[in-house]
């Protein structure tokens, strides 16, 4: 079965037979203790969650874990957002599927972009230790392919083929606005840090038919695997020195700032705070894009948003996109 109906064609009130794939899948409880299942079902346009209820009649065992399944329901709202209500899922082959349609992915000519500005970040760096460990990345062929194609997450921000370089060469630009400001800033290790703050990703996520975690990402976290890649390549570079590795190690092991959100260590340099602040706007202006996006045509407010707490203010939407 070819898939035709995505996540951005569902409707409130219609039914919908379609193949999605599987990103979450959790055996829950309602308030009076009965069993559902819920589900987080995705493709290259977004991803919607779902409910099977127990008098749905299918076995919770028989669901798979992950990967492609067809599923058949209908859709309604809950918290202002559109849900599926499953009456039928079973797994689903993949001889005739196109991954293309599940995994969502930048043009190949944004990556060629992307790439060429990354490189005008290099050009502004004086240290001559870190140009070196700037192109011994580069040279690395296999770990730079797959820093160009990983995504920056799951699902919250950039959750899409090269969305990691995409995040990065942002980050980097809004260091590179800062650093003129404010000259005691110490501007190579600034921009080192930003090059690879989030460069352990690149083990962390796996993605085939949907972006998952490693099992050494869940285990570990990408700031610490963050600190091994970087080691190695220092490493490979004689008479780096010991405290200029240290500040970068300790920009990728704190820019989360909190344990809660994976800092191993809150910042504790002025170059570490902007490094968090810049993360964090990147990552939170990303995810209100595609807030703002998904919102239907006419609405003047997002649906309810869960991580912050509120909706937010779209004005009318217009056929062009811009707001009234």
């Amino acid at each position: 079965m070819k898939k035709t109906i995505f996540v951005k064609d569902l409707k409130v009130g219609s039914p919908v037979t379609s193949i999605f794939v599987i990103n979450e899948r959790e055996v829950r409880f309602t308030k009076n203790g009965k069993p559902y299942m819920h589900l987080c079902l995705a493709d290259r346009t977004g991803y919607v969650y779902a409910k099977i209820w127990d008098s749905a009649g299918i076995d919770f065992d028989s669901v798979p874990e992950s990967g492609p399944v067809l599923i058949s329901g209908k859709t309604e709202t809950f918290q202002d957002a559109i849900q599926i209500i499953v009456e039928k899922i079973s797994g689903a082959s993949v001889d005739n599927l196109q991954k293309e349609d599940f995994l969502p992915a930048l043009p190949d000519e944004d990556i060629t972009k992307l790439v060429k500005e990354l490189n005008k970040y290099y050009a502004r760096l004086d240290c001559n230790w870190c140009k070196t460990l700037w192109k011994t990345f580069r040279s690395s062929t296999e770990l730079f392919n797959k820093f160009c194609e990983t995504p920056g997450a799951l699902k919250i921000h950039h959750p899409y083929i090269g969305g990691l370089l995409e995040h990065t060469v942002y980050v980097l630009r809004l260091l590179s606005s800062i650093y003129p400001l404010y000259p005691d800033l110490d501007k190579d290790i600034l921009l080192t840090g930003g090059l690879f703050h989030d460069i352990g990703k690149t083990k962390e996520y796996v993605y085939d038919w949907s972006i998952d975690v490693s099992d050494e990402g869940r285990l570990m976290g990408h700031t610490v695997m963050g600190v091994e890649i970087v080691k190695d390549l220092i490493g490979r570079i004689a008479g780096f020195p010991e405290q200029k590795a240290m500040l970068i190690y300790h920009m990728i092991l704190s820019h989360h700032r909190e344990a809660e959100y994976g800092a191993a260590r809150p910042p504790m340099t002025r170059e570490a705070m902007v490094l968090h602040f810049a993360d964090n706007l990147d990552a939170t202006l990303n995810e209100m894009n595609r807030i703002y996006t998904e919102t239907g045509e006419g609405e003047r407010w997002t649906p309810y948003q869960r991580n912050y707490g509120s909706r937010f203010f779209v004005g009318a939407l217009n056929t062009s996109g811009s707001t009234e």
